[in-house]
């Protein structure tokens, strides 16, 4: 019984010195974590690895919520040696870009009211309501210029201060009425002029058209030298209501039937991500029974009423990627359309782009696949105006 007990203690011994040593290892092999930054910037896309600057075996690689600002716990899962380990370390996500004002001179005759606010574009890449304002002294009873501040502060007191003048016109004195002259015919872009311009091995020369085109002869069209058509299809409504163009059926049916190439846009006023969803459902359901062969193009572009939108910047290239990515998913060639001003100022451009520029050059410095020249083309077939576009192969 004696030989019983002194083994025992010793096996107990043993066993507490055992632990000793395997805690003593342990907290050997326990590195300390420290990171990179805390303070991540909202919509930055990282990684866990990405913020820690010790060389260890991560076992909950992650990539970490940017969505939303406010601090973060984060738990680390690592191993080292033989051990793994827990630690929680601390994060704050934090917004420091300051909000985009595209701020306009105003005119407005004496006596008029004008909303100063809203004559002017004002968002920011988080917030979709931020703070927007404008001071300075003026009088809409008194012509002159005045020179205002218009200020643009988010939800983290980020600031934008951009200065801008109003001009208070005098009230045209009445004309007496003259005898009717001959109507002046207005200017317009001869498609044959632009074929003589732009067209080569690598281009081909097209036009974009909906319903304001009305009847068109696409057998003339395609006679005049038109080589491709990007048509209507469809659009929304800022209450997510989804329409037709009226003449999409007849223009893509005779557009093919004249064997011309075809691509069509979506004419979108959503103001979410969940509408932005809805719209190219309804396009793909749209188009599903025709040779879509230049791809769906999304056409946002009701910036003059942006600031009653209610979305962030953010919000709004969300909306476009989340169309745009399900079209390339279907198959169909996704294109993003805009204006020079608005592809420079505000679209993150992943995808390929249709930029509208009327002039002469086109000044756009990023990478385009399509030009829209002009919105006052003339070509045989169509009885009005008609948007003339270069496609670079």
């Amino acid at each position: 019984m004696k030989k019983f007990v002194i083994t025992l203690t010793t096996l107990l011994i043993i066993l507490i010195i055992g632990m000793i040593l395997i805690k003593h290892s342990y907290n050997k092999n326990k590195i300390e974590i420290t990171l990179s930054k805390q303070d991540i910037e909202v919509y930055e896309n990282i990684e866990l690895k990405d913020l820690i600057n010790e060389d260890i075996n991560l076992l909950n690689n992650q990539k970490i919520d940017t969505e939303k600002l406010g601090e973060q716990n984060i738990e680390i899962k690592y191993k080292n040696k033989i051990f793994k380990y827990k630690e929680n370390i601390e994060l704050n996500i934090i917004d420091t870009e300051s909000p985009l004002i595209l701020v306009n001179n105003a005119w407005v005759e004496e006596g008029n009211e004008i909303d100063l606010v809203n004559n002017s574009l004002c968002a920011d890449n988080y917030d979709a309501r931020p703070t927007c304002k404008v001071e300075g002294e003026y009088d809409i009873n008194t012509p002159g210029e005045y020179s205002l501040k218009y200020i643009g502060i988010d939800s983290s007191q980020n600031k934008t201060e951009k200065n801008f003048t109003l001009t208070v016109y005098k009230k045209p004195e009445p004309v007496e009425p003259t005898e009717p002259t001959e109507p002046i015919e207005e200017p317009y872009v001869d498609f044959q002029d632009i074929i003589k311009i732009h067209k080569n091995n690598n281009t081909k020369i097209g036009i974009d058209v909906s319903k304001w085109q009305g009847e068109i002869d696409f057998e003339k069209v395609k006679n005049a030298g038109c080589e491709f058509v990007i048509i209507k299809a469809a659009g929304s409504y800022i209450d997510g209501e989804m329409y037709t163009d009226p003449k999409f059926l007849e223009n893509i049916e005779n557009a093919l039937k004249n064997n011309l190439k075809v691509g069509v846009y979506f004419n979108s006023d959503a103001n979410s991500v969940d509408l932005a969803k809805q719209e190219i459902d309804y396009i793909l359901d749209l188009i599903k029974d025709y040779d879509i062969e230049l791809g769906i193009a999304y056409d946002w572009e009701n910036f003059t009423n942006f600031n009653t939108f209610n979305i962030s910047l953010h919000t709004l290239n969300e909306m476009a990627d989340v169309f745009l990515k399900e079209a390339q998913e279907k198959g169909y060639k996704p294109i993003l359309y805009s204006s020079k001003y608005y592809l420079e100022n505000i679209w993150n451009q992943k995808y390929p782009i249709w930029v509208a520029q009327y002039a002469d050059n086109n000044t756009y410095e990023g990478e385009y696949i399509m030009w829209q020249q002009c919105s006052d083309g003339k070509i045989d077939g169509i009885l009005g105006y008609v948007d003339i576009d270069i496609m670079y192969e």
